[in-house]
């Protein structure tokens, strides 16, 4: 079990180092990949609210959010690796 669950943590390792080569994220939450197809974009405020989420790959709104840091998510994946990808992002505001 235990060599499973390593196995299984390495392999995550693994995708998301090989999306972070093979993929850029823009200012805007776009993700730009020729070997990775978008799964899903989440915003959250600093309290961890989901405030947006999209299916489309058309980056963070632009209107609806007020000026601020969030933390976003993307998800991702190229047939054989799912990867999420989230870090903060700065919204400069309507």
């Amino acid at each position: 079990m235990v060599n499973t669950h390593a196995r299984f943590l390495f392999g995550m390792f693994r995708g998301l180092a090989k999306f972070e080569r093979e993929s850029k994220i823009t200012q805007d939450l776009r993700m730009i990949s020729s070997d990775w197809q978008f799964d899903q974009l989440q915003i959250f405020d600093t309290q961890g609210k989901l405030v947006y989420q999209t299916n489309l790959n058309t980056g963070a709104p632009q209107l609806g959010l007020s000026a601020g840091i969030y933390t976003y998510k993307i998800t991702a994946h190229n047939g054989q690796n799912q990867v999420e990808k989230s870090g903060k992002w700065l919204n400069y505001g309507e």
